[in-house]
């Protein structure tokens, strides 16, 4: 197995070599860390395959990877979420049986799920760095806030 570092480049850069529409995400495979990129079939839709998401979210990243990979392959699999490429590489070099790796997804994607009512995935609005560090709104002790 390539390094973590080397791994981790390989993969975002496959990804990055992605058209922005299709649905892709790296499965990184235990053993000899072979990485797969499974990309969504343009024909395939989630909701005829019976997937019960909106039709505007249906083809997010996380969606697929959440209904249409781990809960039909991987359904009794226990998972957790790493919001780094390379966590997630090395949480395979140090026994996990698989590893996905998606696109973060864009904020206008976030904003329109949430306009929407559509509930994402667990993980998949992550932010990195956490926008607690990010944003700082100063509170006036003596402003009335309701």
């Amino acid at each position: 197995m390539a390094s973590p570092a080397s791994s981790t480049s390989r993969i975002t850069g496959t990804l990055a070599d992605t058209v922005a529409h299709q649905p892709a995400f790296v499965a990184v495979f235990a053993g000899d860390g072979d990485a797969w990129k499974l990309t969504l079939k343009p024909d395939v839709s989630p909701v005829a395959e019976g997937v019960n998401v909106h039709r505007a979210v249906q083809k997010f990243d996380p969606v697929i990877v959440e209904h249409m990979f781990l809960s039909r392959v991987l359904h009794a699999a226990a998972s957790t979420t790493d919001i780094d490429a390379a966590g997630v590489v090395q949480a395979v070099a140090n026994g996990a049986a698989i590893g996905m790796v998606m696109r973060p997804l864009p904020l206008d994607q976030i904003l329109h799920a949430d306009e929407l009512g559509a509930l994402l995935p667990f993980g998949s609005t992550a932010f990195t760095p956490p926008l607690a560090n990010l944003l700082a709104y100063v509170v006036d002790p003596d402003e009335d806030l309701v």
